[in-house]
């Protein structure tokens, strides 16, 4: 379920095909955060604008891939424990 949610909202806001300030207001502030919308910005900021953004953008995609791993950590730890 939280696949599809967010594959369904990281596409609407990723801004690969238009950029951020078009989104509705509404739409706007998940482009900031999720990863799609994040990684489109990056890649635009080191193209045009010298790499501005991407310290930032790389910040919250480390974060996107921390989570994931640290989760994963602590399945495998609780279940060689109980092996």
């Amino acid at each position: 379920m939280a696949t599809a949610v967010l594959l369904l909202v990281g596409a609407t806001t990723s801004t690969g095909s238009d950029p951020q300030e078009y989104l509705p207001a509404r739409a706007a502030p998940p482009a900031d955060v999720l990863p799609s919308g994040v990684a489109v910005q990056a890649l635009r900021d080191a193209v045009y604008f010298a790499g501005n953004g991407v310290p930032l953008a790389v910040a919250v995609l480390a974060r996107w891939s921390a989570l994931p791993f640290a989760v994963i950590t602590l399945v495998d730890a609780r279940a060689r424990r109980r092996s």
